[in-house]
């Protein structure tokens, strides 16, 4: 076998060849950024190479029942050669899990040097159209209306629309890029996780949430829904008001959060590298 593990099209014919195709976001016709052109110049340069890579390969793997489906609705692939087998968590979000938030160090501003007073809500992946970043923005509105205290924390590259827009918000705090190493403290003193991407072929943020000791809100959108599955809240990210009402309660209500934590962290714990590792290993038996 040759195993490409990314988005890679290798053309050969002497042995059997497999690759992991994560999503197919670039056929996605009805998407906010569809008709951009530089969705569309993403586009063109996958059709030169994706509907191939479906009929050549033995197997095509991907992460989610999602993606599957929008391969073979979009593409026409043969769902019978496409495998889903996830994605992992790594140990490190359930190892932080297992400290009490209120024993660690606060996380640092790092725009200010000083850690963060309030109680946060975090969203991972930046402030970004295609991570919802216009409906974060109506819920840090909402937050200010209804003067909470709660923050909104941002960790990855936003784009510079929305930095300017985020600094009309005295609540919200860009961090930028964070290291690997510091994301799990970051989850683990937070409120919530606020997830409202209206694209995603699988989501790892939400599980990491998950798997380091918070709730996890998530759009009802794309994967997002079948990856978080019961133990996530899952909601409309244009409905504004109800999300404000659960991320204020997910943050004032003890019961309510130890309830959505349980069943996050059982829940991110199904979702191992061991497992995936076991499903390719099954399926090159089964398609060799």
């Amino acid at each position: 076998w040759l195993y490409a593990p990314m988005d890679t099209y290798i053309p050969l014919s002497k042995c059997p060849v497999a690759m992991t195709l994560h999503d197919i976001q670039a056929f996605e016709p009805n998407l906010p950024w569809s008709q951009s052109w530089q969705h569309k110049w993403f586009a063109y340069k996958w059709s030169r190479w994706v509907p191939k890579a479906l009929a050549d390969c033995r197997v095509v793997f991907t992460v989610s029942e999602f993606s599957k489906q929008r391969m073979v609705d979009l593409l026409n692939a043969d769902p019978k050669k496409i495998e889903v087998i996830g994605n992992g968590v790594d140990a490190s979000f359930f190892e932080i899990a297992k400290i009490d938030p209120t024993s660690l160090d606060r996380p640092i501003a790092f725009s200010e040097d000083k850690p963060f007073e309030s109680p946060y809500i975090i969203i991972v992946g930046g402030l970004r159209q295609k991570k919802g970043a216009d409906d974060v923005l109506a819920v840090a509105r909402a937050l200010r209306q209804r003067q909470s205290d709660l923050q909104i924390v941002v960790a990855g590259d936003s784009e510079l629309k929305y930095i300017a827009a985020a600094q009309e918000h005295s609540n919200i705090t860009l961090l930028g890029m964070v290291a690997d190493l510091d994301l799990p403290r970051l989850l683990r003193c937070a409120s919530s996780l606020l997830f409202l991407s209206p694209y995603e072929g699988f989501g790892i943020p939400a599980l990491e949430a998950m798997a380091a000791g918070i709730p996890v809100v998530v759009a009802d959108r794309a994967s997002l829904p079948e990856i978080v599955g019961d133990a996530g809240i899952v909601v409309d990210p244009t409905m504004t008001e109800p999300i404000v009402d659960i991320l204020i309660n997910l943050d004032r209500m003890p019961q309510l959060r130890a309830e959505c934590i349980q069943r996050g962290h059982r829940h991110a714990a199904t979702y191992t590298w061991a497992r995936c590792v076991d499903r390719v290993v099954n399926a090159f038996h089964t398609f060799a």
